[in-house]
């Protein structure tokens, strides 16, 4: 009887282990429950992690690639301007050389006398597409050199002489407007597209007067069919008039630099350029290369 009490209290008592061990065992499947739990949102948040990594990397890449096309693109401008400038240059040289006077002007240039100011070419800027008609209206004016007054002009021819330097043109500067004749420009209508010459000059106060004497009575239009119309329509005032039987009157010129009045016509296929439309040239290659 008491061997079977005793196999019964080691019974119970077994059971009881067994039930703290059954217990424990709950709670460290409660507890690996949870880590795992814990263990699984953190490695779902790394994968995450990297599938962001993966997109911003293709970005990064994608970003790097367009860069490098932008700089072989700019590279490529840059050779070509480089190539552009040189050629500017090369051009600029050879206008530059074309300037450079054949006659007495270069001599007087170089002369360094007093009054003596520069080329006429050089101290105009001459209305874009109308060097031409410019040029051909100064006529033989076109490749004068300037000079500040009379008595420098008179030096100057004496100088010429002198040296035997050959035919020079001077245009004298100095003149007000106030000494300068009225503008003998003829009475158009109003569709004419017509402009007096000096309209298409610009230069300092002290050339605009000589040369609105020296272009007084010309005109330019476009082209030979308006310059018969201007002809036909003109009509000279009465000081016109006067000038128009000593042989002068209304003249016209054209862009490409036909030259038609009521007594004498000069034009057909444009020669070498003039040296209005070589110093135009040296300008814009100039501005071009500053």
């Amino acid at each position: 009887m008491g061997a079977a009490r005793s196999s019964v209290e080691a019974a119970v008592a077994e059971l009881g282990r067994l039930r703290t061990s059954i217990a424990a065992a709950g709670e460290r499947r409660e507890a690996a429950g949870r880590e795992f739990t814990a263990l699984e949102t953190q490695v779902a948040g790394v994968e995450q992690g990297e599938e962001g990594l993966d997109a911003d990397y293709e970005k990064a890449s994608a970003a790097l690639e367009a860069i490098r096309e932008t700089i072989k693109v700019i590279a490529g401008e840059e050779r070509a301007a480089d190539r552009e400038r040189g050629a500017l240059a090369a051009r600029l040289d050879v206008l530059r050389e074309g300037l450079k006077r054949r006659d007495g002007s270069q001599r007087l240039l170089d002369s360094g006398l007093d009054g003596v100011l520069g080329p006429l070419a050089a101290s105009l800027r001459i209305a874009l597409g109308w060097e031409s008609a410019v040029s051909a209206a100064l006529a033989a004016v076109a490749d004068a050199v300037v000079v500040v007054d009379g008595a420098a002009a008179t030096v100057a021819l004496r100088r010429m002489k002198h040296d035997d330097a050959g035919q020079v043109t001077l245009v004298i500067q100095g003149v007000t407007e106030q000494d300068a004749p009225a503008e003998n420009q003829p009475t158009l209508s109003e569709e004419q597209d017509v402009r007096p010459a000096i309209s298409l000059i610009e230069c300092s106060a002290g050339l605009r007067a000589p040369l609105a004497a020296l272009l007084s009575g010309i005109v330019v239009v476009e082209d030979l069919y308006t310059a018969e119309a201007v002809l036909q329509a003109a009509v000279p005032d009465a000081a016109a008039q006067d000038t128009a039987q000593a042989g002068g009157g209304v003249t016209v010129v054209t862009r490409s630099g036909d030259v038609v009045s009521r007594h004498h016509a000069r034009g057909g296929t444009p020669g070498a350029p003039g040296v209005l439309e070589v110093q135009a040239a040296v300008d814009d290659a100039a501005t071009r290369l500053a």
